[in-house]
């Protein structure tokens, strides 16, 4: 009786890992010719193994050891297991002007600027370019100018045009009769200051990779919707967007990734306290000496981005994507 149980239990198995197998590989409706099917499975085992190890070496054992000195701490000589750097982490995150807060809010700040408004704005300033406007090819060279000078040329540039008796203070002073203050040395003024440049700087991020995909599109559908009277907001919006949302979906992903690493250049600008974010302070730390404390809120930064990036994913896949 125990012998049928167990054959039974064998058979179930059996049938389950087949349906996974048809399911995973689409076996039934496969319409690849057979030449090339045979090596199909060993392909793709091959692509899934390649993951994993890239998993494992670029992640698990570049970050194994940060990992670790997260749950280290020194007593009397002696590395015991401790919580007490989380247990840090919360009592100064708890306190409204910890400077972990204020890293907090900037580092939102960041994230919002970069994930929304200059995403929005760049995939705009990629259908415009795409749709080939007077002088398209003008903007093309000014807006990828930025992507091929040096970060810290483009800093000395715009440090001197907000500085004290630069162009922008002699401008305001003139018109208004105020003076301004160096706007990247107050508190009050320096984060919103370098979220300018960011945005000076960064108008068509992606736009590379849109107009790209933008190109791929077929040129009779585009003419087709105008001999329909589609306008170019009903364009963009109903026809271009589904065609590469593939793109745009994955690029809104990978902004998610960096939720809680979203930075401005403050490194390049040195500006004060008030304008650090949670890359810019664990840099500091590590340069300082400090590695268990950094790598504790590290670890935490990373439990709680995964949910979210999953989330995202899981929200960007309920739209239907259009083939072409």
């Amino acid at each position: 009786m125990e012998q049928n149980t167990e054959i039974q239990q064998k058979t179930t198995f059996k049938q389950k890992l087949s349906r996974l197998h048809h399911k995973i590989f689409d076996v039934k409706n496969d319409t690849m010719p057979k030449s090339l099917s045979k090596g199909k499975n060993f392909f793709v085992f091959c692509m899934v193994i390649i993951g994993i190890l890239h998993f494992a070496v670029f992640y698990v054992g570049v970050n194994y050891k940060a990992i670790v000195l997260g749950f280290q701490k020194e007593v009397e000589g002696t590395t015991v297991f401790t919580f007490d750097w989380f247990i840090a982490f919360f009592k100064e995150f708890s306190y409204e002007d910890s400077v972990l807060m204020t890293c907090f809010k900037n580092t939102l700040k960041y994230f919002v600027l970069n994930s929304f408004f200059l995403f929005i704005t760049g995939y705009l300033i990629s259908y415009f370019l795409y749709k080939k406007i007077l002088g398209y090819k003008i903007f093309r060279v000014v807006f990828y100018m930025f992507g091929i000078i040096s970060g810290i040329v483009v800093v000395a540039l715009f440090k001197s045009i907000i500085a004290v008796e630069g162009p922008i203070y002699t401008i305001v002073k003139e018109i208004t009769g105020t003076e301004l203050p160096f706007l990247l040395k107050d508190d009050s003024t320096a984060t919103n200051t370098i979220m300018i440049y960011c945005v000076w700087t960064g108008l068509a991020s992606n736009f590379i990779l849109l107009t790209g995909a933008m190109n791929r599109i077929p040129e009779e559908l585009i003419e087709a919707a105008k001999l329909e009277g589609c306008g170019w907001f009903r364009e963009m919006t109903g026809i271009v967007t589904p065609l590469i949302w593939d793109t745009v979906g994955t690029l809104f992903i990978l902004s998610f990734i960096g939720i809680f690493q979203a930075s401005g250049p403050i490194l390049l600008f040195q500006t004060p306290e008030s304008t650090y974010t949670f890359s810019y302070w664990i840099y500091l730390q590590v340069t300082a000496g400090s590695n268990n404390y950094p790598a504790a809120i590290g670890l935490f930064v990373t439990v709680i981005t995964l949910p979210i990036v999953f989330l995202v994913r899981h929200l960007l896949s309920k739209i239907e994507t259009v083939e072409f």
